[in-house]
């Protein structure tokens, strides 16, 4: 579902020459700009008429379209926000970012379509306005997430020792509430959007799971210290998988290890069942009880669920993706 421009039989290539008037028979009835209907004059201007027309048929439906004919630009824009408003299932922030995105495209597309070529935008207008309009629907998002997750006071916790540090993230040993938790630090004042964004997503990720196999999520910190924001979870006493095997090595036996890996299985079940695909799977991301010696217990982090593949996880990628 990702659109792609193709048939490049009419283009032409336009260097300084901003309009110009041609004889030759171009485009498709209903996504023709009337100077080139009354005049034959062609520019760039040719296709953000077409593009607008586009846009109003994405939003607002083919026969939307036709009955914008019949309303002023206010009220068609108006009436299709009016229908999406009706049929979108969010929360009320969400509701109300992505109808006011809704309005936004409209109103673009109809200023694409204006007679008066020299009153349409320029492609790059258009796109900044969609781009801030997706920006302002990842914060209504992100403030959703907030208003859904337990939300905890910095002050509720107590930091017992460093786990580890990669980047601008840290990981604690932890108290809160009496319970001994896992505190994920990310500084929000580094200068990297990825980490912020990586952040949110394991936010959007990690809070609606509950399984025996992945870690137990419980919250987030708006206000920690020097600005950091923070996850709050669950905490294995015995750390990663990869730490357990290396210091139990000898007490673990074949019984043990199965049920370590049959319960990285069953994590790994449920999170596919969920839609969800972890993309960092190893031992580091597998933390493990082992206080029951009868029934030790692995579960899955879930963590910061992303595409990007980096040198310290190589052993643990797909020979496909390495191979491109």
């Amino acid at each position: 579902m990702v659109p792609r421009i193709a048939d490049f039989g009419m283009s032409r290539l336009f260097r300084d020459e901003k309009t110009r008037a041609t004889n030759s028979s171009l485009g498709t009835i209903g996504y023709l700009p009337p100077e080139y209907i009354c005049n034959n004059l062609i520019s760039n201007k040719f296709d953000i008429f077409s593009l607008g027309v586009v846009i109003i048929k994405i939003m607002a439906g083919r026969a939307g379209y036709f009955n914008s004919a019949n309303m002023s630009s206010q009220e068609f824009s108006n009436v299709v926000q009016l229908i999406w408003t009706n049929r979108l299932l969010e929360t009320s922030n969400l509701r109300k970012a992505y109808s006011e995105q809704v309005k936004i495209c409209i109103e673009i597309g109809l200023s694409c379509v204006q007679e008066d070529r020299h009153k349409r935008p320029t492609i790059q207008d258009i796109v900044d306005k969609l781009n801030a309009t997706e920006t302002e629907c990842t914060y209504a998002s992100r403030n959703d997430l907030s208003l859904m997750c337990q939300i905890i006071k910095d002050d509720d916790l107590e930091e017992l020792r460093e786990l580890s540090s990669i980047d601008y993230r840290i990981v604690y040993h932890g108290k809160w509430r009496g319970s001994d938790v896992a505190i994920k630090r990310t500084n929000r004042r580094c200068s990297s959007d990825r980490l912020r964004n990586e952040f949110w997503n394991e936010v959007s990720n990690h809070a609606g799971l509950h399984h025996p196999n992945v870690v137990a999520f419980y919250g987030i910190v708006l206000d920690g210290h020097g600005g950091s924001i923070a996850t709050v979870t669950e905490y294995m006493v015995n750390g990663s998988l990869r730490t357990a095997l290396w210091k139990n090595s000898k007490s673990l036996g074949r019984h043990k290890r199965l049920i370590i890996a049959m319960d990285a299985a069953f994590g790994m079940e449920y999170l596919h069942h969920k839609n969800i695909v972890h993309f960092d799977l190893k031992s580091d991301n597998l933390h493990v009880n082992l206080t029951d010696p009868r029934r030790p217990i692995c579960k899955e982090i879930v963590g910061y669920v992303c595409t990007s593949f980096y040198l310290k996880s190589m052993p643990w990628i797909a020979f496909q993706k390495i191979g491109g």
